[in-house]
């Protein structure tokens, strides 16, 4: 029992009560360990760990079982097998958690799962077919990458990178998620087209739109779709009926003095993932986000696009567009 002042220890512990002071174990092990008062800080191996009140920091080692109850775990290295949280805060900040979190009252705290600036757009999908939710996330400004972050069911995820462009200005500008190929399998669809940062916004040569394919089990395949200065806002949608997905997308940065530089657009897919550029309108200008479904029950999809206006030219300019399909003659 450590009832006042400090224990620093790397040794081999059988039980261990704190009820107050300090716990410093530093590596070793302990069969059997509760705080009622205090702190303990760990890197130690622990075969259970019960946190009535205080504050137990886990900085490395492994915990097989945790409790707290009316009293604050906080998790930021090492291994959790389980953890069943009664009352108080449990904040996992780091570390790894194998197996069930329970929680019947109390806090959970959880971690940002990346530290990289310039995550501008989430997707939430079972992506690699555990059926369990993944997150899905592009992460631009110096990075321009794509990110998995894996679920392991319990709300700790594991970051993975799918894709990332040696251009540092390749201007990632969205993704969204469909079964493009029609596989069973969520895609990635992948714009970029940002130029906010150059001095004269516009678009550059390598914008376009891509995707990449889910081939199973967490793996995919980078497919270039196509071209589009500014290009942002990839939607999956069958534009014209014929059974094969097609992208719908937007320009938000484009050479708007010359009018035939095209605004709203969509790739034809010829069902062999062949993909044409259809051009649906020149104006209005500086569409930055679009959406697309049936709004009027005519079983055609109907694009949705919102504009954004911070650079000239303000004119052609539309908050909100409604673009319906028209009957073909």
């Amino acid at each position: 029992n450590l009832t006042i002042g400090t224990l620093n220890s790397n040794g081999v512990l059988g039980n261990l009560t704190v009820v107050s002071g300090t716990a410093n174990l530093t590596g070793g092990s302990a069969n059997v360990t509760t705080v009622s008062g205090g702190t303990l800080l760990s890197a130690a191996t622990l075969a259970s760990l019960a946190v009535n009140s205080g504050t137990a920091n886990i900085s490395g080692g492994s915990v097989t079982g945790a409790t707290t109850s009316a009293a604050t775990l906080n998790l930021t290295g090492g291994n959790l097998t389980s953890l069943a949280i009664t009352n108080g805060i449990s904040n996992l900040t780091g570390g790894n958690v194998t197996g069930t979190v329970t929680l019947t009252n109390g806090t959970l705290l959880t971690s940002s799962t990346a530290n990289l600036s310039g995550t501008i757009n989430v997707c939430v999908a079972d992506m690699n077919g555990d059926r369990i939710p993944d997150i899905v996330a592009v992460v631009s400004q110096q990075w321009e990458e794509i990110h998995i972050f894996e679920n392991n069911g319990h709300g700790v995820f594991t970051d993975r990178k799918l894709f990332g462009s040696t251009n540092e200005d390749f201007g990632s500008s969205g993704i969204s998620l469909c079964d493009l190929n029609r596989d069973g399998l969520p895609d990635i669809i992948y714009s970029n087209g940002d130029g906010f940062a150059y001095a004269d916004p516009g678009g550059r040569p390598w914008h376009g739109l891509q995707w990449l394919e889910n081939l199973g089990q967490g793996y995919f395949r980078y497919h270039r779709i196509g071209d589009l200065t500014g290009a942002y806002s990839p939607v999956g949608i069958d534009v014209d009926g014929d059974g094969a997905i097609d992208v719908v997308a937007i320009s938000s940065f484009n050479d708007w003095k010359n009018p035939q530089s095209p605004s709203l657009v969509y790739f034809k897919n010829d069902g062999k993932m062949n993909f044409t550029l259809k051009i649906l309108a020149h104006v209005p200008y500086q569409l930055m986000s679009c959406a697309t479904g049936d709004l009027d029950g005519s079983g055609r999809p109907a694009i949705i696009s919102g504009g954004f206006y911070s650079y000239p030219p303000f004119e052609h300019m539309s908050r909100l567009t409604l673009w319906r399909q028209h009957p073909p003659p």
